[in-house]
């Protein structure tokens, strides 16, 4: 590996380190049971590929921080909305080897921490002046929501195009 490689590296590995912190930060600002509902699905942690994604793309031109590690946070916090909410429809007791919150709080929580995370979501993109990039997350919440709703209705067919 040369040197540029290795820096690259742990660039991305420090900075996807900081979405991590950042993630938690934001449930900080949260009501007590939000938190204690999202903080074991935040730390159970995952890949993080999105948010290492977003992090890479930032290597393409100026690599600001203080947009990216939000903006990668967020693109995470997207998809944990969707997964909760995954949970919910399918009955999931376990993701990532925790329970879920539908399983461990109720239908009601697991429907309120999805919504809350969605909206924080973009509240927190709204604040970072780059409206195309609020643009795209919208378009890619549409889409998961038109997934979801799809899978429902192809639920149990045999024969499907």
């Amino acid at each position: 590996m040369s040197q540029t490689s290795y820096q690259v590296s742990q660039r991305l590995k420090s900075d996807l380190k900081e979405v991590d912190s950042y993630l938690l930060s934001i449930l900080d600002g949260a009501s007590h049971r939000v938190r204690t509902a999202c903080c074991p699905v935040v730390e159970a942690g995952g890949k993080r590929l999105r948010p290492l994604l977003v992090l890479t793309s930032g290597l393409i031109g100026e690599y600001n921080r203080e947009f990216l590690i939000p903006a990668a946070a967020c693109v995470e916090l997207l998809h944990l909305s969707s997964l909760i909410h995954d949970d919910l429809l399918d009955g999931a007791l376990l993701r990532r080897g925790v329970p879920t919150i539908n399983s461990k709080y109720g239908r009601k929580m697991a429907t309120a921490t999805g919504d809350y995370l969605f909206a924080t979501t973009f509240k927190i993109l709204s604040s970072l002046g780059h409206p195309g990039v609020v643009e795209e997350l919208a378009k890619a919440a549409y889409a998961l929501s038109v997934g979801e709703l799809q899978q429902m209705r192809m639920a149990g067919r045999v024969n499907t195009k």
